[in-house]
């Protein structure tokens, strides 16, 4: 819209931190360097022209950049972000880092302002399972007071994710107050093992992965008690 000059343009930028550790730093590439090298590689892959991602990469050190730094949870070594949380402590680049409660323990080396996600109120709720099922206010009205008649079902309702998944599921399987939560977390585990790369689920997927899910998830909470993400080599390895 031609109101503001180019050079003060906010440049927001999201990457994945488990992006930014796919491969060691080479030995003697300053990690400044090498986290430019990296968010270009990023936008490149999402899409964005070189001359564009070229130019964020350049840039991204200043005050009008926003890193947004998504899922610090699925890094399974974050020893390797070490490098670059130094750089971006020198930078002048504001950054918002996500991350599971459990995976963050501090360690930075700038001191951040913490937040948690506020639980959905009745009234977000409510607005979620109506927009999922925009055109059934039947299902609507019958889900949410389900909801409200099961302690453990409205206490998941708070959640974004797993209110998604609970609309999902209410589309296939009888969804009453007496459902225990493990119930419905194995009803979700089976149906996300099924899907197949086009959101077709798939039963006969879903049988044969599930048992080597258990002994993979069995093995690597003994490992570390589930605080670490699973590296995909490992995985494959399993």
């Amino acid at each position: 819209e031609q109101r503001e000059a180019f050079d003060q343009v906010a440049l927001p930028v999201v990457v994945r931190c488990q992006a930014l550790v796919e491969t060691q730093v080479p030995t003697g590439v300053p990690a400044d360097e090498a986290l430019r090298d990296r968010i270009r590689g990023v936008l490149r892959a999402a899409g964005a022209s070189e001359d564009a991602a070229r130019y964020v990469a350049e840039h991204c050190h200043e005050a009008r950049c926003w890193g947004f730094l998504d899922a610090l949870d699925e890094v399974a070594e974050p020893a390797r972000l070490q490098p670059f949380w130094g750089v971006f402590r020198d930078w002048q680049t504001r950054v918002v880092l996500t991350s599971r409660p459990y995976a963050y323990q501090g360690g930075l080396p700038f001191d951040p302002v913490e937040y948690r996600l506020a639980p959905f109120s009745g009234r977000q709720t409510r607005a979620l399972v109506e927009r999922w099922y925009a055109d059934g206010q039947e299902k609507v009205t019958g889900l949410l007071q389900t909801l409200r008649g099961s302690p453990a079902l409205e206490q998941m309702a708070q959640n974004p994710l797993l209110l998604t998944l609970v609309c999902w599921l209410a589309g296939r399987y009888p969804i009453t107050p007496e459902l225990s939560r493990s119930q419905l977390y194995g009803w979700m585990v089976g149906d996300l093992l099924g899907l197949d790369r086009n959101g077709n689920r798939d039963p006969v997927r879903s049988a044969q992965l599930l048992p080597l899910l258990r002994e993979i998830a069995w093995r690597w909470f003994n490992d570390n008690q589930g605080k670490r993400a699973l590296r995909h080599e490992e995985l494959r390895n399993w």
